[in-house]
Order: C-alpha cells, then structure tokens, then sequence
C-alpha cells in the first residue's frame, strides 16, 4: 500500500481547512434541519388547520342536526296536536253542520206549514171557481224585449189594468197554485186598492211571464212573512226588499240608493222578527181570453222577430221596473198612446184615483217607490 508523505509543514493549514469545512457542514446541517422543522411546522399547521375545519364542520352539522331535530320533534308534536284539533274542530262542524241542517230542514217545514195555513184560509174566503176561459194546459210565454210588449199591451187594451209582476229577486215571492185560482203575495211594490181589478202576468224562470187572471188584492191580517219563511229566501231577494224599504223610510228618489248599513240595520229587524213582510191576498175574479190570445200573438211575434238569437232567460234578463200599466180610460184621459203609472201605496191603500189627474195627483205619481212604509210589528 503506497503511503502519502505529509509534510509537516502544511499542518496548520490543514487543520484550519478541515475546522473551516467542518463548521461549513455544520451550518448546512443546522439549516438544513431548520427547514426540515419549519416545512413540518408549515406541514402540521395547515393540518391542524384542516382538521380544525373539519372538526367545526363536523361540530356545526351536528348542531345544525340537532336544531333539525327538535324542530322536527316540535313539529311532530304540533302536528299531534293539530291532528287532534282538527278532528274536534270537525267534530264540531259536523255537530253544527247537522244542527244547520236540521235548523233549515225546520225552517222549511215551519214556512210550509204557514203556506198551508195561509192556502186554508184562502180556500174559506175565496172558494175555488172555475172559468171556462182558462186553457187546459196555459202557456209560459217568451218575450226577448219584455218593456215593448208590455207598453204595446197597455197600448192596445187602453180600459184595462195590468200588472207585470218580475221573479225573485226584483220582488218577493208570489203563491199562486194555478191559473185562474186564489194566493197571495207579499208587499208588492205597487198595492191597488180593494176594488180595483188587475190583470196579472208574472215571470216563473227569466224572460218566461204566464198571465194568471183577473185579480183583486186586499190585506191579509195574521199572514205576514213567518221568520221560517224569511230564511229560505236566497240573500240576494232579502237584500233587495231591505233596499226598498230602507229606500222608502228614507224618503229616497227611485234614482238613489240607500246607503249599504241602513240595508244592513233592515235586515236585522227582519232576522230578529222585529219586523215582518205583510202579506196580501189575490182573489181571481176572472180570466181574459182576449189578453191571453194577445200573450201567445206577442210571444209568436217575438220568436219569429228573434229567430237564430239565444235563449231569452239567458240574453235577456228581466229588469222592468215594478209598475201597472192601465189605459187613458181608467185612470188620467190621456192619449191612448201613453201609458200611465200609479204610485206607491202604504197599508194596502191604493192612491191611483181620477182624482189624480190635477197638478196634485202628477205629484204624487212621480214618487213611486218613496212614500214611507214601516213594517208591521206583531207582539212578542
């Protein structure tokens, strides 16, 4: 093995070399090892941090699971308790659905019974007659422009009375069993007097009207509306006679409304019996062939005028105003062309007089529908 001389010369320089490397490794090495803890530290830390964020994602789910939890707990609990709620709320809408029904069904047999006692009545004061005038089978007659055929009738028969009576809810209910026989009707917006005959025509389904008779009217004394009877009316037929009257008390013109309470606090009184619908007697007197024969021509007239055009209770509804119409040679002498008005009366008592033809009676006609009318009021 070869050897290497040193020379003795170069051994400071030697050992100075070496301490210098050595201290050179060393600081790598320090360095070294400081970066490997720092990278770590680096390392650890945005580890830490991930698992800092899971943990409080985890800690949020959990309480965010929870909150569910009892939210859906609550709700299952309320849903327990309106579930049992709501069966005894239709517990009780049943009970009081039955006790409704069973109300109305009451109502109904009660406003039956008071038309049979009425129709008793009737059948002691006014015994059934038979007019040889009246057809087998009498015809509803279809009228598209039912204002024209009226004024063409009152033209044509000049010396008689006629009274278009509309359906509900332009008037109140109308009981007549037949053509030709006795009823009633209750508070009609015009009320003839006890001894003047009309002729009566009124309307059964919209733009229908079927002539019943000859007719006379008079007070019916302990027939008025039975409470029983107001109920089954339909509110739309109530709120229009509330309208009336509220209208008459207060003096109205036919052209005003009477404000929406005052109609209110009128159909309270009706509701609370304070109040009740007088009623009124028609005794048929008779039957005019005539008139009824100008019925079907009008009602041919007009179907042959209105051919290719819809049902007349569809297009065109009734909304004639409630008026007797009668001839220049009844009530005022004026011509024949014109039809007249009489005017409204309070307790039965009809106002359309010869007397009417001065400055006084044209007054008294243009107030139709405004003379002042209180209900009478039967003890309790």
């Amino acid at each position: 093995m070869p050897q290497i001389s040193i020379d003795a010369i170069y051994g400071p320089e030697l050992v100075e070399f070496w301490a210098q490397k050595y201290k050179e490794v060393k600081k790598e090495v320090e360095e070294l090892k400081k970066s490997v803890a720092d990278a770590r530290a680096d390392k650890l830390s945005s580890e830490n941090a991930e698992v800092l964020s899971l943990v409080r994602s985890i800690r949020d789910g959990a309480d965010e699971a929870a909150s569910s939890l009892r939210k859906l707990q609550d709700a299952e609990k309320e849903n327990i308790e309106l579930t049992a709620r709501l069966a005894k709320v239709e517990a009780e809408r049943t009970t009081l659905s039955q006790q409704v029904n069973l109300a109305f069904a009451q109502a109904a047999a009660l406003a039956s019974e008071a038309d049979q006692h009425r129709r008793n009545v009737l059948a002691t004061l006014f015994p059934a007659v038979a007019y040889a005038d009246v057809p087998a089978e009498p015809t509803s007659f279809v009228f598209a422009d039912s204002q024209r055929v009226i004024e063409q009738l009152a033209t044509e028969l000049p010396n008689e009375r006629l009274y278009f009576l509309p359906r509900p809810p332009a008037c109140l209910p109308l009981r007549v069993p037949a053509c030709g026989q006795a009823g009633y009707w209750f508070y009609p917006h015009h009320i003839p007097s006890e001894d003047v005959k009309f002729h009566l025509v009124v309307e059964g389904r919209p733009g229908e009207w079927s002539y019943l008779g000859l007719y006379m009217s008079a007070p019916f004394p302990g027939a008025e509306m039975k409470l029983s009877e107001w109920m089954n009316m339909d509110e739309q037929t109530k709120m229009a006679h509330c309208a009336r009257i509220a209208s008459i008390s207060a003096g109205l013109a036919a052209d005003q409304s009477p404000s929406f309470p005052d109609q209110l606090a009128i159909k309270r009184r009706y509701e609370l019996g304070e109040w009740r619908v007088p009623c009124f007697t028609l005794q048929c007197v008779g039957f005019s062939k005539l008139l009824y024969q100008r019925l079907h021509r009008a009602a041919c007239t007009e179907l042959e005028n209105q051919s290719g055009v819809g049902s007349p209770g569809t297009t065109h509804p009734s909304t004639l105003q409630i008026e007797m119409y009668c001839g220049p040679g009844v009530s005022t002498g004026a011509g024949s062309g014109k039809r007249q008005r009489t005017s409204g009366t309070t307790h039965g008592r009809d106002r359309s007089t010869p007397a009417e033809d001065s400055e006084q009676g044209e007054r008294k006609k243009k107030k139709l529908h405004t003379i002042p009318y209180v209900p009478k009021v039967e003890p309790r």
